[in-house]
């Protein structure tokens, strides 16, 4: 049996487009953030959980939404990533990124004080989930986002190179510097006399 959408469709003898104004002629003018294509029906109790869905208020670090950027928001990172809503890129970007969309600190921070050091690898084994098999979070050192804290967590905390660097500053944005400065003014200067 034919699929009653297409008849509600009719033969479209043109290409679609995302954005497409009405009288076809003009693209949208505007931003789209993200837009989705379903091959059925939403329904109205769908179409409600994607519009509150939308922006929110807080910093990008606040993943799970309860209004404070924590460890527990790196464990909900984790978990989107596992299923597949977010990428490794992503939760790198969270744990690395600067304030106030990101933590601004290592891999092995289980602290979340910016920097990685003894406190937080005994911070780790405190709670004892260590190759228990029990689901652990970033607190209780899982530090790869596979939800379990065992020898790769250290691997990957170690590999990433924070161990006892001290806490990561803020992005730096170079500045000339007045040597440069001084030679741009003394050449135009000799250019002048010319």
């Amino acid at each position: 049996a034919a699929d009653p959408l297409l008849k509600q469709l009719g033969d479209w003898g043109q290409d679609a487009y995302v954005g497409l104004v009405p009288d076809l002629n003009r693209q949208f003018d505007g931003h789209m953030d993200e837009f989705r294509l379903y091959n059925r029906g939403v329904t109205a109790d769908e179409v409600s959980a994607l519009y509150s869905y939308g922006a929110s208020d807080g910093p990008a670090c606040d993943v799970n939404g309860d209004g404070t950027c924590d460890a527990a928001d790196i464990d909900a990172m984790s978990q989107n990533v596992i299923d597949g809503t977010a990428s490794a890129a992503d939760r790198n970007a969270l744990i690395q990124g600067a304030s106030p969309d990101g933590f601004n600190t290592y891999l092995g921070d289980s602290d979340l004080n910016g920097q990685f050091d003894e406190q937080d690898i005994v911070a780790a084994f405190i709670d004892g989930k260590y190759l228990s098999g029990d689901a652990a979070g970033w607190a209780q050192g899982d530090w790869d986002g596979n939800l379990q804290f065992d020898e790769q967590d250290f691997v990957q905390a170690f590999i990433a190179g924070g161990y006892l660097a001290g806490p990561r500053g803020a992005a730096a944005v170079p500045e000339p510097s007045s040597l440069v400065l001084l030679g741009l003014g003394l050449l135009a200067f000799a250019r002048r006399r010319r």
